[in-house]
């Protein structure tokens, strides 16, 4: 498009100050589009030509470049830049971004295999935030706990730090933080049979909410976490429906950490239905992909 053609343009001129002014426009543009692999690019070349004599500039292309590299599974350069936000903010002292930078890395680490220092990051942002009033920052690091409560099975604590996050995000209109915490939420009740069915609503109602404002990082979790439920009570026709969805609307989207988690779901589901040959390709194929 015109603004990258600017961009190419700058850098063959070597007009720095041109490159950092329209690289991060070009980067959000191709974000909003879907293409995430070259919105990081875009975010990394605007950090790169940047003087590096402006911090409050620099934290914003540091976030920016770390959150497009996390949704297409580039998760050490995510880490590494994260924190150099990190620092920036802890040096402005700014505790609203302190904590969701702590936050963010809580979820990268993760990400990353880390579960130690996943919980530690995560709890280190809720003793942040949690003394603030209601705000967006607060309730994501609520639903962040939540999270990495359910993927240690731990149902109650999920459900009670889902539900402090889903109060919060209604009471101040936050679509984003309320999708991200239905996920969790209703992931979680779908393993007690009891609230099976509420859980199976909080999922279709995140997922909706998701692809109504084009949250992709949202609508493939959501994706991700229903197919997994039906997975789990072997409900194959239905799972292999929201994965076909799913891995489409992933991969037109550059989200491949999403997609990635999806593929094995595939396999899993192949595994577990006889077509073994199949599953093992599907498997392979993930292996061989050094990202």
């Amino acid at each position: 498009n015109e603004i990258e053609r600017i961009v190419q343009y700058a850098k063959n001129a070597n007009e720095n100050r041109l490159v950092v002014k329209y690289a991060p426009i070009a980067a959000r543009h191709a974000a909003a589009v879907g293409s995430h692999i070259e919105a990081a690019k875009l975010f990394l070349t605007a950090i790169e030509y940047s003087e590096g004599n402006d911090p409050d500039q620099l934290v914003g292309f540091y976030q920016a470049y770390s959150y497009e590299c996390y949704l297409t599974n580039q998760v050490k350069n995510a880490i590494i830049y994260e924190s150099k936000a990190l620092m920036i903010w802890q040096e402005k002292n700014q505790t609203e971004q302190i904590g969701n930078s702590l936050r963010f890395l809580s979820r990268l680490w993760w990400f990353d295999g880390n579960s130690e220092e996943a919980e530690n990051f995560g709890r280190r942002a809720i003793d942040i935030l949690q003394p603030l009033s209601s705000c967006s920052a607060k309730a994501m690091a609520f639903s962040n706990m939540s999270q990495l409560k359910m993927f240690s099975e731990k149902i109650a604590e999920c459900i009670e730090w889902g539900t402090k996050a889903i109060e919060i995000a209604r009471e101040i209109n936050d679509d984003e933080t309320l999708c991200h915490a239905l996920n969790n939420v209703g992931a979680s009740q779908c393993k007690v049979q009891a609230l099976e069915e509420t859980g199976k609503m909080y999922l279709i109602e995140s997922l909706d909410i998701a692809l109504k404002n084009s949250f992709h990082e949202h609508a493939a979790r959501a994706y991700s976490n229903i197919s997994f439920t039906y997975v789990e009570s072997k409900e194959y026709v239905m799972a292999l429906e929201f994965l076909q969805k799913g891995i489409a609307y992933c991969q037109e989207r550059d989200l491949d950490s999403s997609k990635n988690y999806q593929l094995y779901l595939k396999s899993r589901i192949l595994l577990e239905t006889g077509k073994w040959n199949e599953a093992v390709a599907v498997a392979e194929n993930l292996l061989e992909n050094q990202d």
